[in-house]
This record gives C-alpha cells, sequence and structure tokens, in this order.
C-alpha cells in the first residue's frame, strides 16, 4: 500500500515538474513572435509566417535607433503606427528585406505590405527620420555587403492621394544618394543656415581615388540636404571635406564650437598606432576640417598615443580636444601625459585646462600650466600601496613634490575618515565605503606652481573625477561628473 502510495505522489511530482518546465520553456516558433503586448495582432503575426514559411528569415539591423527585428514607426504622423520588419531570404536574388505593413484603415483587421529589397549580406543600421520637414519620415536603411562595402539607402513614403479618403496607401521611393563605403552617419542639423524642421545627414565614407579605386587609409565627409525641386525630391551635398588617416572612427560628437557655429568631432583612431580628432564646420562658407588646416601643430596636433575622447571637460557645453605633453623622465618611453584640454572657434583655439593623464589610471589630476617641462612622473609600489610620484626638475638635482597614494583593503583603514591634515588630503570621493580611498600628499615647495593650486582646488575636492564618456549616444555631447573616482589600476 505504501508502494503504490509512493508510486502515485512520485507520478503526480513528475506530471508537475513537465507542466513547470513546459510553462518556461519555449518553442523556435515562440521565440520569433510579435512583442508579446497588449496590442498583438494576429493577423499581422500571420502574415510575418507565411513570409517566414517559404524561407525568410528574421534579421536584426548592427546599429541605429533600432537593433530589433521589429520596429513601429508612424511614418505619416497621423497617430497610428507602421509595423516594419527586417528578413533575409537567402534563396532570392535581393535577399535583404524590409518589410512595412499597414492597415488601408485603422477599423480594419487586415494588412497591406510593401517590401524594400537589396543585395547584400545584412542590415549595418536602420533609422526614420522627417529630413525635410513636411511631415513623412524617411526611412533611411544601411545595407552592408562584407566588413567595408556599406551603403545607405533613404526611402521616401509616398501616400496613393487618390485613395487618401479611403484607404490608405504606401509606397517607398528610393532618392539617390552616394553614400557608398560610409563608415558612420549622423542625421542632424547640420548647415551654415540651419532650417527648422529640416535633417541633414552629415557622412564619412572612404575616399574613392579618381581611378575609381577605394581608399583603405582616407576617408572623407559629406552633408546631404533634402530638397524638392519641380516636383521631384532630390538631395544637394556640401563637401566633401578629408579626414586624417584614420583605421576607424571611433564616434562622432555634434556640437558647437565656441562661435556657436555648429561642428562635429570625430574622434578615430589612426594608422600611426595611436588616435586623433578631427574638426568639421563650416569657415569662410564652405565645410572645412578645422586640424586639417592648422597651421599651429603645437595647439592642434590632435593625435595622441591612447584612446583618450574629446569631451566636455569643464561642463560649459563646449567640447574640449585632448592635446598631449610628455612627462615621462628625460622623455624615454613616454607613459606619463599632460594634457592640454582646448576649445575650438573658427578662427581660433582656447586652452581650458590642463590634467595628468596616464592610460593605466582611472583618473585625472588637475595641473598647473606652467613650468610643465620641468615636471615628470614616475610610479612605484612599496608595500601593496600604488604611488604616483610628480617630481621637480631642479638646477642641481630633482625633488619630489608630491605624492598620489591608493589605499584597498585593509589598507584604507587608517583614511576612511580622512579629510585634510596639513600637507596631507583626501582625493576626490569621500566615502568611508569607497573601494579605493586617495590621499595626496605635499612633500616640498620647491615646485609653487603646483603646490599653491593644490591648496586651492583641493578645498573646491575636484581635482580627481572621471569624463563619462563610455555610455553617451553618439549624437549627444559626452558629460562630466565630478568627484568620480573609478578603480585604480596604478603601478600595474
Amino acid at each position: 500500500m505504501r508502494r503504490t502510495v509512493r508510486r502515485i505522489a512520485l507520478a503526480f511530482l513528475a506530471l508537475a515538474m513537465c507542466l513547470s518546465l513546459s510553462a518556461c520553456l519555449k518553442s523556435v516558433d515562440d521565440m520569433f513572435v510579435l512583442p508579446n503586448t497588449s496590442n498583438r495582432d494576429p493577423e499581422l503575426q500571420k502574415q510575418i509566417d507565411i513570409m517566414r514559411d517559404h524561407g525568410a528569415e528574421y534579421i536584426k539591423p548592427l546599429s541605429g535607433d533600432t537593433r530589433q527585428h521589429y520596429a513601429s514607426v508612424d511614418f505619416d504622423s497621423d497617430g497610428n503606427d507602421e509595423h516594419v520588419f527586417f528578413m533575409k531570404d537567402k534563396s532570392e536574388e535581393y535577399p535583404l528585406q524590409v518589410l512595412v505593413f499597414w492597415k488601408p484603415k485603422p477599423q480594419y483587421d487586415t494588412y497591406n505590405k510593401e517590401i524594400i529589397r537589396e543585395k547584400g549580406e545584412s542590415i549595418d543600421s536602420f533609422s526614420c527620420c522627417d529630413l525635410d520637414g513636411d511631415g513623412l519620415k524617411e526611412l533611411i536603411v544601411g545595407w552592408r555587403d562584407g566588413a567595408n562595402d556599406k551603403r545607405l539607402g533613404i526611402y521616401r513614403p509616398v501616400i496613393d492621394a487618390s485613395e487618401s479618403n479611403t484607404k490608405r496607401s504606401f509606397t517607398f521611393e528610393p532618392i539617390e544618394l552616394d553614400s557608398s563605403n560610409y563608415s558612420d552617419y549622423r542625421l542632424c542639423q547640420f548647415s551654415l543656415t540651419p532650417q527648422e524642421n529640416v535633417t541633414n545627414i552629415f557622412i564619412v565614407r572612404r575616399k574613392t581615388n579618381p581611378s575609381g579605386l577605394v581608399s583603405t587609409t582616407e576617408r572623407e565627409v559629406l552633408v546631404y540636404t533634402l530638397t524638392k525641386e519641380d516636383e521631384e525630391y532630390k538631395f544637394t551635398v556640401e563637401g566633401p571635406v578629408g579626414l586624417s588617416y584614420v583605421s576607424s572612427i571611433q564616434n562622432i560628437y555634434i556640437a558647437t564650437l565656441l562661435n556657436g557655429n555648429v561642428a562635429a568631432y570625430i574622434d578615430s583612431e589612426t594608422y600611426y598606432d595611436g588616435y586623433a580628432t578631427d574638426i568639421i564646420t563650416y569657415k569662410n562658407g564652405k565645410l572645412a576640417n578645422l586640424i586639417e588646416q592648422s597651421k599651429d601643430p603645437k595647439q592642434n596636433d590632435t593625435m595622441r598615443p591612447f584612446k583618450l575622447p574629446c569631451t566636455d571637460i569643464d561642463g560649459d557645453g563646449i567640447i574640449e580636444v585632448p592635446i598631449f605633453q610628455d612627462l615621462t623622465e628625460n622623455n624615454r618611453f613616454a607613459s606619463e601625459y599632460a594634457v592640454r584640454w582646448c576649445s575650438y572657434s573658427v578662427y581660433s583655439i582656447q586652452h581650458k585646462l590642463t590634467t595628468y593623464y596616464c592610460p593605466d589610471d582611472s583618473w585625472y589630476y588637475i595641473l598647473p600650466d606652467n613650468n610643465l617641462d620641468k615636471l615628470y612622473v614616475r610610479r612605484i609600489n612599496d608595500s601593496g600601496v600604488n604611488s604616483v610620484i610628480f617630481s621637480y626638475k631642479g638646477d642641481s638635482d630633482d625633488t619630489d613634490v608630491l605624492i598620489i597614494n591608493a589605499y584597498r583593503g585593509d589598507q584604507k583603514a587608517n583614511y576612511e575618515a580622512f579629510t585634510n591634515d596639513g600637507k596631507k588630503f583626501r582625493l576626490g570621493n569621500t566615502d568611508a565605503k569607497a573601494e579605493v580611498i586617495y590621499i595626496g600628499e605635499v612633500t616640498s615647495d620647491a615646485f609653487p606652481e603646483l603646490t599653491n593650486a593644490i591648496e586651492t582646488k583641493f578645498k573646491l575636492n575636484y581635482p580627481v573625477w572621471m569624463p563619462e564618456v563610455s555610455s553617451v549616444q553618439a549624437e549627444n555631447t559626452p558629460t562630466v561628473t565630478d568627484q568620480k573616482v573609478l578603480p585604480d589600476n596604478t603601478g600595474e
């Protein structure tokens, strides 16, 4: 009897486990259905399933406004979303497909569809934007065929006027745009005379030489504006303007210069094992690269050995570009640098401030601007305490003037409540539970430019901070967060 009861109990347990697992597991088909929201439409899903039954499969754009296989867009601004899907059918001559579904009338259950087809391996990007301010959003697709062969397709939605009062009917007409071999682009207002509600396409592409060969090292910028002439839509173009010799574009920031001009700050990895920033704006009525045209290499040499992005270093809304100066003793095996952060206008440069920087550290330190040629930096590790030592080159000998120690674990117990005490002071975060505690100490007054600045700036408690640049949207200006210290790698 006990054995029978036990078997029944085990059977019920097994059944319960199966039911539980079945609730958690999904079939392959279940994983490729429309987003499970309150307005999920079985009729729309049925049409997608028909496409998939004929060999099409979902794909996702690699970049752009959406990176899912589905997007909803109100192309005609009537308050009703159209549905966009990205698919690929390898059996077709034009395998890449952007499908747009819409209802002829909002109260209808059925959908019509329009398919935009193209050759290639994948969809690089997808965006929608009203480029000319007429209330209709253009569809912008980056088609990719290989690692470097990328081209933009611009498609304008057209509503059949004869049916506008009865049934909606969409078609998408391509607008010719020479964007082959593009590296990156931005949708932004970028014009010498910006027009309200008009959005430009800012494109960086590989340069093509007169023989038709695509360069592997040279890139150029073009700015496109959508216009309408004699009922025909077409793009006008400004440029091209050349960039530095770059191997890859790291980021593009659309912001303003000191004089208010719109500008694109383009951070790139170069073919010279370093990084550089180009600044594209309008000069004398024409598109120009301020860095390329500069005749002052000391101030405009944005080439740098490490990936340090341009950023708004002082929070005034203007981006600063880092210009490096070596701080390594005797200039051998340079790894310690002073960074001069400079803002640009069309005709001038303004130096904002100077910081100490090393790629092994996760913080910056504000330096005086004078006598930097007499300052050098070295680092040591003593009993597990990592230290950065600033030394002054005197006439007869060198003197250590400032030491910054990083304390972790048990080492920081003596400094958790520490703030300032004579020549010692706490840097950055004063939280007792901070992972790393930084303590600065002035060891000599031999370099008064440095020590005087320290006494003033440490009262404000801001010389150590980290610009937040990694999570910034590409079209936005990077921001700076004061008094933020990240984990330190000093001495490693």
